[in-house]
């Protein structure tokens, strides 16, 4: 039975409260009494209306729906459909954020949310970093949260695809100049934790891991440039030997291994002793955002997929002159065999995807080279005999 749509207002207005107040402030009230309703509405009060009103049908939508599905038993309705699932489809966004400070979003993350809740018929979504458009002190980023969560957020989580994140560099650098908006990416994403199997959360959400599928998924916390500290890598090293046992690994992280993009060919992990710690524990492919341009490519067994950006600042592969086209990168992965068949860029700003035919063979020179996973050479081919 829906309820009426007093209660429904009343419940959102509250609930929306609770969690713009929680996003401001060091913890969650425990209740309205330690809290005050009116201080609750002038903080509501401060948001622009049509975010709020947005935000507010979108929770009633949410818990609506979320009513309706559990009166139609839906656990018994999910395991059903996984029994006849044989494909995986996982979807990845990354850099949707617009100008220093923005509260709004370009046309084509809106097409990208709508083309990943209807069209695609994806189960998962990954977030390679850049949501919010911080790296800038005294920025109003419960605000700025607040317009990329009716944008995107809600809209996923109305449709039932939980959304995994990774920090970027503007919205969670781990850089010292900016610690107040590292912080309000930890509250926002304990505030919206997607419902995942977690299998180490400690550090989430800036590093964690999670099974779907059966396929292990890692968030690495690459916003600066250079290796991974230590730590990071020892507990990365760690998880990996964990789960030694799991077929199908993927990694995804904001700033890539090696370079795609032009102007940004510094801007780089660079470390090889992180490729060989994917490579020696299985790790298949590291999903990465920050240069802006769309790239599957590979170094052996180990994809390096570039993605391109969804808001503001389109860049051109290394060694072509155009810009890469705004898309959804789009992964299937085949549940028999565990394996990651295919992976497609899907334009948002017309029909079809990024053709593999129209990108570089390879890109760079030397101890950075990444072929394109097409063109890839099969070194385990024995030579002919003379």
């Amino acid at each position: 039975m829906r309820p009426c749509p007093k209660t429904l207002k009343r419940f959102s207005t509250a609930l929306l409260c609770l969690v713009l107040v929680s996003a401001s402030s060091s913890s969650v009230p425990a209740s309205t009494s330690t809290y005050p309703i009116h201080s609750m509405q002038a903080t509501l009060a401060s948001y622009p209306v049509h975010l709020v009103e947005a935000l507010r049908e979108q929770i009633v939508s949410v818990a609506v729906s979320g009513l309706q599905r559990e009166a139609l038993s839906p656990g018994l309705a999910a395991d059903s459909r996984r029994e006849e699932k044989k494909m995986l489809r996982v979807a990845v966004l990354s850099d949707m954020n617009g100008s220093y400070g923005s509260t709004t979003y370009r046309k084509e993350v809106q097409r990208a949310v709508t083309m990943v809740t209807d069209e695609l018929d994806v189960e998962l979504v990954l977030s390679t970093g850049d949501m919010v458009a911080g790296m800038k002190p005294g920025l109003e980023y419960e605000k700025m949260w607040l317009a990329f969560h009716q944008a995107v957020t809600l809209p996923l989580t109305r449709a039932g695809i939980p959304f995994a994140v990774t920090p970027g560099n503007h919205d969670a650098s781990a850089a010292v100049s900016y610690p107040d908006e590292r912080i309000q990416y930890m509250k926002q994403w304990d505030l919206w934790r997607p419902d995942l199997d977690f299998v180490d959360d400690k550090h989430y959400p800036r590093r964690y891991a999670f099974k779907h599928s059966g396929v292990l998924f890692i968030s690495l916390d690459a916003t600066t440039v250079g290796r991974l500290p230590a730590e990071h890598m020892k507990w990365l090293e760690e998880l990996l030997e964990e789960h030694r046992d799991v077929k199908l690994k993927v990694a995804f992280g904001h700033l890539p291994l090696y370079p795609f993009a032009k102007k940004r060919v510094r801007e780089i992990i660079g470390d090889s002793k992180l490729e060989d710690l994917f490579n020696e524990h299985g790790v298949k492919a590291y999903l990465s955002g920050h240069h802006h341009a769309y790239y599957p490519g590979k170094r052996d067994d180990l994809r390096l997929i570039g993605m391109s950006c969804l808001g503001g600042g389109p860049r051109a592969l290394v060694g072509m002159e155009s810009r890469s086209p705004r898309s959804v990168a789009l992964l299937e992965i085949d549940l028999e065999t565990m394996e990651l068949v295919h992976v497609d860029a899907h334009r948002t700003a017309s029909e079809g995807t990024i053709e593999r035919s129209g990108l570089p063979e390879s890109l760079n020179h030397g101890a950075h080279k990444i072929w394109r996973d097409d063109m890839y050479p099969d070194l385990h081919v024995a030579a002919p005999p003379l």
